[in-house]
Order: C-alpha cells, then sequence, then structure tokens
C-alpha cells in the first residue's frame, strides 16, 4: 500500500479503490484479533489441573482406606469408593463435562456425610468442590467474553478482502495500460 501510496499513480483515481481496500484489510485484522485466544483459556486450564489433582488425590485416599487394617474403616472406605468407581475417568472428561460430573460425585458423596467425618475426608470434598466452583467460574466468564464479542467471522470477511485486493490489482493494471511509463 506504501508503495501505491507513494508512487506517481494519480491518486484521485486509486483513492476510492484503496480507502475499500484499507477498510477490508482492517475488517480481516480485526477478526484475526478475536480469533486468538481468550484470556480465560490459560486460567481454565490451570483451574482444571488443580481440580484433576485433588480429585485423583481423593480417589486414591479412599482406594488406600480400603486396605485399611480396621475392618469398619475398610467398610466405610468401601462404601465411597463404590461412588468413585462410578466416576472412574472423571478427569479424562472434556471441562465442562467433568465439572457436571464433579457436581454429581460431590452430591452422592455428601450424602455419606457420617462416612467423610469418620475417614476425615469432609475437608478434601470441600476443597473439591470450591476448585470445581472456581473452573466453573472462569468457564463461564469465557463464554461471556465470546458472547460480547463481534460476530463477524473470517469466513465472512476474508472472500470481501479478497474481493477489494483483486479489484486494487485491475485498478493498478488499468492504471498501468492507460499512463505507460517512458
Amino acid at each position: 500500500l506504501q508503495a501505491i501510496e507513494q508512487s506517481e499513480i494519480d491518486s484521485g483515481q486509486m483513492e476510492p479503490v484503496l480507502t475499500v481496500f484499507k477498510k477490508s484489510v482492517k475488517d480481516v485484522d480485526d477478526a484475526l484479533e478475536l480469533i486468538r485466544k481468550s484470556l480465560y483459556t490459560e486460567q481454565i486450564e490451570k483451574a482444571d489441573n488443580a481440580r484433576d489433582v485433588i480429585i485423583s488425590g481423593f480417589v486414591d485416599a479412599v482406594r488406600s482406606c480400603t486396605k485399611h487394617f480396621d475392618p469398619k474403616i475398610r467398610e466405610q472406605a468401601a462404601e465411597l469408593k463404590l461412588i468413585t468407581d462410578h466416576f472412574k475417568g472423571i478427569n479424562q472428561q472434556s471441562v465442562i463435562s467433568q465439572t457436571a460430573s464433579t457436581i454429581n460425585m460431590l452430591q452422592e458423596v455428601r450424602a455419606k456425610a457420617s462416612i467423610l467425618d469418620a475417614l476425615g475426608f469432609t475437608a478434601w470434598v470441600n476443597q473439591i468442590e470450591a476448585e470445581n466452583n472456581n473452573v466453573s467460574a472462569l468457564t463461564m466468564n469465557r463464554f461471556e467474553e465470546s458472547a460480547s464479542k463481534p460476530s463477524q467471522r473470517m469466513k465472512e470477511i476474508r472472500p470481501e478482502c479478497e474481493k477489494q485486493l483483486e479489484r486494487l490489482y485491475k485498478a493498478i493494471e488499468t492504471f498501468a495500460v492507460i499512463t505507460p511509463s517512458s
């Protein structure tokens, strides 16, 4: 564009074509900016990993208690293990699915409050809930951020830019034919 603007081409003839092309290029730049990752993506990944670690720790602790020397503790842990086994693989789910599954798991585990207290797992469950709420809040923030972005998409904008570029090429070619250099 600079070369065209600094050339001997009559700006009056090229200005309308250049103006439309520049606007089209700006639209493409704006669309590319929107395509970039959300500010929340990295935060969600970190929060999801933190939640995964705590859930895995809880599952491991429950499994360990099923091997406890005290038969009463083994029996109580076995009841919790039925629940954790039902939610096996929870950490491999998508962020949204895992958030929903974690809520369901917490509801089932909290129904065994006396066992949680007896085994000392209440703090684990509270921490899982806190981490899950954090992931949920960050995910909602990302949804809100996405909803506030303009709806133009690159697929809609790029063809228009290409069309304007072709128009600019033709205008330059026409000028070159009409005004041959000496």
